[in-house]
């Protein structure tokens, strides 16, 4: 937009042009976190085997709508690269890659639970789940997927099928909070829209 004295920004311009500078600041924000974190993740086990290579993991793309299957021997020979997951996500792979996965989950030390799911529960208002958790004292408090996840320690001392329970729920949550923001841009560009 060429500017001169006798064509002034009128304060819609004006709005909008701040709008613009807001949007690229968030743009610029969200790329640095991505930057940070783990580009893919496992939301699921598909097929637990003990053939070298063949249990298969549903994997999302960390903040995206996207999620596909792949075999353990396929994420190695597809080009994927184990540094883009946690480093619980790439033990699984490389443990399912020598077809160890089944001993690798059903380790003490990984089975060590000091704490248990109870129930799992939709909050209508929140439009999240709230687990139920019990310690090993038997205190019982109720905690979203999110604060587990965002609490290493407690993460760390629940059971493996608990911990894919809550990673399933944060990945389905994710897609859900990002499908309603891509609608809300949707509908935000679609009024702005000349």
């Amino acid at each position: 937009m060429i500017l001169n004295n006798n064509n002034p920004l009128t304060s819609r311009d004006s709005i909008l042009i701040s709008f613009m500078y807001k949007i690229l600041g968030e743009c610029k924000a969200l790329i640095e976190r991505r930057k940070k974190s783990n580009l893919l993740k496992i939301i699921e086990i598909k097929k637990l085997s003990s053939i070298p290579g063949e249990s298969e993991f549903l994997i999302q793309v960390t903040n995206k709508n996207s999620v596909f299957t792949l075999k353990a021997n396929n994420i190695f020979t597809d080009g994927y690269n184990i540094s883009d997951f946690s480093d619980f996500h790439a033990e699984l792979i490389r443990q399912a890659a020598v077809g160890k996965l089944i001993d690798y989950l059903q380790n003490p030390s990984l089975s060590k639970s000091t704490y248990t799911v109870l129930s799992k529960k939709l909050n209508r208002e929140l439009n999240t789940y709230t687990y139920e958790i019990e310690d090993c004292t038997g205190t019982q408090f109720s905690c979203t997927a999110d604060e587990i996840y965002a609490n290493r320690t407690m993460l760390d001392e629940m059971h493996s099928h608990d911990i894919f329970d809550i990673g399933f729920t944060i990945g389905s949550e994710s897609i859900s909070r990002e499908s309603k923001q891509l609608k809300a841009i949707k509908l935000i560009t679609e009024r702005i829209a000349p």
